[in-house]
């Protein structure tokens, strides 16, 4: 059985008071995505590096655990605040194990960023919103198939070089194709750091200084009973702070509705609950609507 382990670092620098903002909610749901009820990947066991141990373990020490424990692959979720100490722990690590497949992935992987695809220290590099594809290469390199047709995925060819971007894939798969990964246990709720969850993906707004609405226009919704039910599971393990990573808050359709049904769930006020909206957008009524909710 082939062994992924995947390790999302947090914002330097890294020590046992490092702030508690770090929750590798990307690794996390990769790893979930690879046991679908509906279709599992077969073969192989996916686990994610505690954020506990990311927050006070050093360079040294990250790269040994890894070494010792030997997965088959390894992942790596790169943001701009990581990207340089990932690609060097990826490097070091495959210098002691070159038998490990290294994966990268994460916003700042793509095929306009010379930095990150000029390094050699990884093997594969996924662009985009991963998780469907992220399934389909799992599948390719468990069957030890070609990567060239895989959508979204750049590979590292025989003479070290990288090969491009395979054919880019839209974002447009259901939110609900996935587990969230507190409810298949690869991320577990702390009550002394924020909880994360997404129940939106796609944006509609046309920024031009953001990145998002350029990668997913689309809007897709987790529904307001199974964002309710898993806001209820979050808050009986123990949440108390909620982050909605949601683009644009009150851009959800119901968005009225959905703020009466978390007013439900928190009525006794035990958690509070941050999100990013469109201000020209929060009327009276919803700015009550938006405080009784907590």
């Amino acid at each position: 059985m082939a062994k992924i382990q995947f390790l999302q670092l947090p914002v330097p620098p890294p020590s046992y008071f490092a702030a508690t903002g770090n929750v590798p909610l990307a690794a996390a749901s990769l790893a979930s995505c690879l046991e679908s009820k509906e279709d599992p990947i077969q073969g192989i066991i996916p686990s994610v590096i505690s954020p506990e141990d990311t927050d006070s373990l050093g360079d040294k020490d990250l790269i040994d655990r890894i070494c010792k424990e030997g997965p088959d692959f390894l992942g790596l979720s790169l943001y701009l605040w990581n990207t340089e100490r990932s690609l060097y722990i990826a490097k070091e690590v495959k210098k002691r194990n070159p038998e490990i497949q290294i994966l990268i992935g994460g916003p700042e992987v793509n095929e306009d960023n010379p930095y990150v695809l000029g390094e050699d220290g990884y093997d594969i590099a996924v662009s985009g919103e991963a998780e469907h594809n992220f399934r389909s290469l799992m599948k390719a390199l468990l069957n030890k198939e070609s990567l060239e047709n895989v959508e979204n995925v750049a590979y590292r060819k025989k003479d070290g070089f990288l090969s491009p971007f395979g054919i880019p894939s839209p974002a447009n798969f259901p939110l609900t194709d996935f587990p969230s990964p507190y409810t298949t246990g690869h991320l577990l709720v702390n009550p002394k750091r924020s909880t994360y969850l997404e129940t939106v993906r796609g944006c509609k707004s046309q920024c031009t200084y953001c990145f998002y609405p350029k990668s997913s226009q689309n809007l897709r919704t987790l529904d307001i009973k199974e964002t309710i039910h898993l806001i209820s599971n979050l808050k009986e393990k123990g949440a108390r702070e909620l982050v909605f990573l949601d683009p644009t808050f009150n851009h959800r359709p119901g968005f009225d509705s959905f703020l009466d049904a978390i007013a439900e769930v928190n009525s006794d006020g035990q958690m509070t609950m941050f999100a990013e909206l469109r201000s020209e957008g929060v009327t009276p009524k919803l700015a009550t609507k938006l405080r009784k909710a907590g």
